[in-house]
């Protein structure tokens, strides 16, 4: 008779955090996402007005530090660290400890299911360390702190850390203001660099991350914040610096820093609405056992009002190593919730909020649009605006699902959100922008010619929003005639000046057209040729 053995109470699925962050960090990319990820973490928390990141340059002493000293030693070294003034909620600590299952996957007002979020940042390092109020925390996949449960949390203040280990603590001394003797009320993520020789023992990912990585990434990210983009569709963080504190100095240094400030010198009747209004408006259901069934219930419900986004901001970017200062173009954000049946129930149904926000130049010169899921995605558009959505993406936040024939299941519903928002809710956003810009002369150059597009320049995966935007366009009084009024696309007369004569007296000929009735348009050459390229003028 074979040996009975006695029935295991803690049998079950045995799944380290190393081999599952070993799958995700394969996925994903490593180059200058992380600072996106950061600067998503603190809009998240919905009280951040300000996000940083500094490379550490110091290698930092070891002598006084806690069990195992060989082990934290290599913590060490140089590192990048990230910060914002928000600080860490309960909430927030139980969520960071989740790695495949954030509490923000199942909420409506945030955007952590669409990123990786503190995830990525162990592309850079072994072990994860967070501070926030009086907490010391680390998150350790490969138990090289030996705690038996991946990870630790300190509080400073009570075990008087500062005196007992003071090596450990000192990589967080000065840093954005905190002396570890009083609570701190932001939050500092630092992330020390991976070396070779750790590399080759980490279990999860055995890529070295080297100073010179470190260094090409913050300066490529340093660029990316020329155009101040960067933060254009967040809810509350409106600043983002770098900063780097070199070896042997006494504090940082900044290097760049970009500022979103709402445009002054334009007054307009509409009230103005920002992407916090928004916010304000999805956090009413966070507390409801289905947030989406709750969302879907109020924008389909009969008294439906969700807040629309309209307001003008413009970016400043310093650079402080040059005392350069870049002012960036004016933006028009343009933005509503969809209330149409079809549209709010897809989005129910893939967890994605049915909202659509878009970003239009209107000082006159066109963007080079992108995709945005709130944080710039690497996909151009070619449209002279920036498009908002929560669009799903392919693991490795490369690419957006598409429709082929080949797709079942969940990938198949993802996809046919996305074509949803593309073809249908996109283009009745974009028109209804243009419809606004046209109708505030005295806000946009030229009626906002500049955000029209061209269909020439529009790239191929986006071609799909041009045929239906002119079918909303030719609802609309989007074209100006000679004599001041807005006329619809398939109400007004073009006609070219093929001649110098007569290009010399075009303005005598527009106004003869409208004493004869005619509704005699001269919009921009690119504007007549993609509304004539449509059939539409």
């Amino acid at each position: 008779m074979a040996h009975r053995h006695a029935a295991d109470p803690g049998f079950g699925l045995k799944i380290s955090p190393a081999a599952i962050l070993r799958s995700l960090l394969q996925q994903y990319p490593s180059g200058g996402q992380f600072f996106l990820e950061a600067i998503q973490n603190a809009d998240d928390t919905g009280r951040a007005s300000k996000s940083c990141a500094m490379l550490d340059l110091r290698k930092h002493p070891t002598k006084r530090l806690r069990e195992p000293v060989a082990n934290r030693a290599t913590l060490q070294n140089e590192s990048i660290l990230f910060y914002d003034d928000a600080g860490f909620s309960e909430r927030d600590w139980r969520s960071l400890q989740f790695m495949c299952d954030s509490q923000k996957r199942h909420t409506v007002h945030e955007a952590g299911a669409f990123g990786m979020g503190s995830r990525s940042f162990f592309h850079i390092t072994d072990v994860l360390q967070v501070l926030s109020h009086s907490k010391l925390s680390a998150l350790d996949p490969d138990e090289l702190l030996g705690t038996g449960h991946f990870g630790e949390q300190t509080d400073f203040l009570d075990e008087d850390l500062s005196r007992k280990a003071p090596d450990e603590v000192a990589p967080f001394q000065g840093v954005f203001g905190c002396d570890l003797k009083k609570d701190f009320p932001g939050t500092i993520i630092r992330a020390s660099l991976r070396s070779p020789e750790r590399a080759k023992k980490c279990s999860f990912c055995p890529h070295p991350f080297d100073l010179s990585r470190a260094e090409r990434i913050f300066k490529e990210f340093e660029e990316a914040l020329t155009n101040g983009e960067v933060i254009l569709f967040l809810t509350c963080v409106r600043r983002v610096e770098l900063w780097q504190w070199n070896d042997g100095a006494k504090e940082p240094s900044l290097i760049a820093r970009t500022v979103l400030g709402v445009s002054s010198g334009h007054k307009i009747p509409e009230q103005l609405s920002s992407p916090m209004e928004m916010r304000r408006y999805l956090e009413t259901f966070k507390n409801a056992e289905e947030p989406f069934a709750a969302l879907t219930k109020d924008l389909l419900g009969a008294k439906a009002a969700p807040p629309k986004i309209l307001d003008l901001v413009d970016m400043e970017t310093e650079f402080a190593s040059t005392g350069q200062k870049v002012k960036s173009r004016r933006w028009l954000r343009f933005g509503r919730f969809s209330t149409d049946p079809e549209t709010v129930r897809l989005g129910a149904a893939v967890s994605s909020v049915p909202v659509v926000t878009l970003a239009l130049p209107i000082s006159g010169e066109a963007a080079e649009g992108r995709v945005f899921t709130l944080l710039p995605l690497p996909l151009p558009t070619g449209l002279p605006c920036h498009l908002n959505a929560c669009f799903r993406l392919h693991d490795n936040r490369r690419a957006l699902w598409r429709l082929t024939s080949d797709l079942e299941g969940d990938h198949h519903v993802w996809a046919s959100w996305n074509e949803k928002v593309l073809s249908s809710f996109i283009p009745s956003v974009y028109a209804e922008a243009l419809a606004w810009l046209a109708s505030h002369s005295e806000v946009a150059t030229a009626y906002g010619h500049c955000a029209w597009p061209e269909e020439s320049k529009t790239e191929r995966d986006f071609q799909t929003i041009l045929n239906p935007l002119v079918a909303s366009l030719n609802e609309r009084l989007v074209l100006a005639a000679a004599d001041g009024k807005l006329v619809k696309p398939g109400d007004a007369v073009y006609f070219p000046s093929p001649t110098s004569p007569l290009s010399a007296c075009r303005q005598e000929l527009l106004q003869l057209c409208i004493s004869a009735g005619f509704k005699a348009v001269d919009p921009a050459d690119h504007v007549v040729e993609f509304l004539h390229s449509k059939k539409a003028l």
